[in-house]
């Protein structure tokens, strides 16, 4: 019986300690909509190819292997919807709290043209 105490208690232990168990019951979440024009940055480019969104919210990793990859028209929107309109749209499911992030277009960050602050995901918001 101890045996088994000790296992559980040591299971626990390395499961919050490596952040399987959170404080609290839910780690809230929100779905964003992230929105640029191409006119918004058609001084910097005179093609669009990429774009993407990075920040504290995905460690600001681009790459396109990272579970947390966010780019433009291939998540939570059909292509279709989007084709031709020069208007890059994305949404994604982000934890509540205060980001920094940014636009890497073509592999260039740019800030947020509609935000040149942080992004706040909360209730309010």
């Amino acid at each position: 019986m101890k045996k088994i105490i000790i296992v559980f208690i040591l299971i626990f232990t390395i499961a919050l300690n490596h952040g399987c168990i959170q404080r609290g019951l839910h780690n809230p979440e929100k779905e964003v909509t992230f929105t640029f024009e191409e006119s918004d940055f058609e001084d910097d480019f005179d093609e669009f190819e990429k774009a993407q969104v990075v920040g504290d919210f995905n460690d600001w990793n681009d790459s396109p292997e990272a579970w947390h990859y966010y780019g433009f028209n291939d998540k939570g929107i059909p292509p279709d919807e989007t084709k031709d309109d020069k208007i890059w749209t994305a949404k994604f499911i982000i934890p509540y709290g205060t980001w920094g992030y940014k636009f890497k277009i073509n592999g260039s960050s740019k800030t947020d043209p509609n935000n040149d602050g942080d992004l706040i995901v909360s209730d309010d918001t």
